[in-house]
């Protein structure tokens, strides 16, 4: 019940700020407050936007994403190797691709980290702390 009722509160917050945001009279304030924006003209701009414009930012967020993950990966090695386990680098990506499809089936990082866990420690024979 609890959880029901935070979820509840972020749904409804979220939704407020959707209507303050493209509908400030909706709260007795003026319609130009966040430059008179509407839903509409936020979807007829995205329509009109270069396709240039679109491969960049996609692109972008691809690297940036990719360079999270990454990172990630490298702060698993760097933990390993402060128990003495070595496992090779490309092992450790294919590793957390694996955890992160798993994890999108399971709540929290439960998927991810469980598996990282597991494989890591069937990898290395040895008990992962």
């Amino acid at each position: 019940m609890k959880r029901f009722v935070s979820t509840a509160i972020k749904v409804c917050v979220t939704v407020g700020l959707f209507v303050l945001l493209f509908w400030p009279e909706f709260f007795g304030l003026r319609p130009d407050l966040f430059g008179g924006v509407k839903p509409g003209d936020v979807v007829r701009e995205v329509r009109e936007a270069q396709a240039q414009h679109v491969v960049f930012w996609l692109t972008f967020a691809l690297v940036v994403r990719l360079s999270g993950m990454l990172c990630g990966v490298l702060r698993w090695r760097i933990l390993l190797r402060g128990q003495g386990l070595e496992m090779p680098f490309w092992y450790m990506v294919q590793s957390w691709f694996v955890g992160r499809t798993i994890g999108i089936f399971l709540p929290g990082t439960i998927g991810l980290d469980g598996y990282r866990l597991y494989d890591s420690s069937r990898y290395t024979g040895e008990v992962i702390k």
